[in-house]
């Protein structure tokens, strides 16, 4: 498999890698629910932030027309990862 992904927020982030990473990624989420995005916006107190956060991870997103999924690494660093690599990509997870 040809691995090209992209880590697009860093560990170092902690526990506002959601929020950074949804200032980011906004408008390339495919409907996220208002809902979720005020979750985060609202911060690690929010009683649904985490809940929000695992909704938006579940969706696609769309960048310069390209598909991607996203995936929070084991040492918390938040990547990229190619549509047309994806299958293989979770499937070596499992």
């Amino acid at each position: 498999m040809n691995e090209t992904f992209t880590c697009i927020v860093d560990s170092h982030h902690g526990v506002y890698i959601p929020q950074v990473a949804t200032d980011l990624l906004r408008y390339a989420w495919l409907n996220p629910s208002q809902e979720d995005l005020e979750a985060i916006y609202d911060g690690p107190d929010s009683g649904w932030y985490w809940e929000a956060w695992e909704n938006l991870l579940s969706l696609p997103v769309v960048l310069d027309g390209d598909s991607y999924f996203l995936h929070l690494g084991e040492s918390g660093d938040l990547f990229l990862i190619p549509e047309s690599q994806a299958d293989a990509f979770f499937d070596d997870l499992i």
